[in-house]
């Protein structure tokens, strides 16, 4: 026989205020840094279409083939430096959604020291030196994603000057 009985509502922990309010920070900086991660694919595609546009203006106008390829090898690093940087607030994005699925055992919590808008001192601890950097730099070059098309340019200038 059914019963009008409803089952008691299951309480949800309380959360304290300034760990609301460290959660709401670490959501300011999400959708900051989620914004400006997608601003960077935006740049990186745009420097690509230059570098194609260059390319081509280079065949039309026969422009020496070493400055060339200079001028493209020189963008195709600039897209991994640009790279680096969006790999960096990508690391931060994957830290703070971490943080914030599962609050207590990330150390959001009152007692916890400041977690939120802690981007570039966290990087400044982490930081590798200039050999670093730069190896930093050049394995985002050689990501598959950011070498298309700059392999492709360089053939395909490569193919025109033999040719």
């Amino acid at each position: 026989m059914p019963t009008n009985q409803t089952e008691p509502c299951q309480q949800t922990p309380s959360i304290e205020p300034q760990s609301l309010n460290i959660m709401n920070s670490l959501s300011i900086e999400w959708q900051t840094l989620h914004r400006d991660y997608e601003k960077y694919e935006q740049f990186a595609l745009l420097i690509k279409l230059f570098s194609v546009g260059l390319c081509l203006l280079c065949i039309t106008l026969s422009i020496n083939s070493y400055l060339s390829l200079m001028l493209i090898l020189t963008l195709w690093l600039q897209e991994g430096i640009w790279k680096t940087y969006q790999a960096r607030s990508g690391e931060r994005l994957l830290v703070i959604e971490a943080a914030l699925k599962n609050p207590e055992k990330n150390g959001i919590e009152a007692s916890a020291p400041p977690f939120s808008f802690s981007f570039y001192s966290t990087w400044e601890t982490q930081k590798p030196g200039i050999v670093g950097l730069i190896l930093e730099y050049i394995s985002n070059a050689l990501r598959p994603t950011v070498m298309y098309p700059y392999v492709v340019l360089i053939a395909i200038y490569l193919l025109h000057t033999i040719l």
